[in-house]
């Protein structure tokens, strides 16, 4: 929590000192997803269509992966999220994951998605 605090004072410092002004979100959780989203939008992945193991495959490579067995999405099998990091164990599992609506993805990077818009990403 102590790290928290500083990395919350550092940012508060550099804004400060560019001059961009500090808005709370004031409880909206959907604008701190859709913030986590803009910032992680090349590590979403999709559930697949009649997936009974909460198989999913990255928007970016395709790869196969799962949601990490100590996450609270475990067996929930959200059909977009989005995740921090990759863990290689016997499966590839997705670490840090939130559920995400697939067009904040194309608004976050319309540039990354202009390509997987057509076949994976729903417009």
């Amino acid at each position: 929590m102590k790290k928290v605090i500083e990395v919350r004072e550092q940012l508060k410092r550099i804004t400060q000192r560019l001059g961009i002004g500090l808005k709370s979100c004031e409880g909206d959780m959907q604008a701190v997803r859709k913030a986590i989203t803009a910032g992680f939008f090349a590590n979403a992945s999709r559930l697949e269509p009649f997936s009974h193991n909460g198989m999913y495959k990255t928007v970016r490579t395709s790869q196969e992966v799962y949601i990490h067995p100590s996450s609270v999405l475990f067996r929930v099998n959200p059909k977009w999220i989005v995740y921090h990091s990759l863990v290689s164990t016997d499966r590839q599992y997705m670490r840090n994951v939130i559920t995400v609506d697939p067009s904040w993805l194309t608004e976050a990077a319309p540039h990354f998605y202009q390509k997987q818009m057509h076949s994976s990403i729903p417009q």
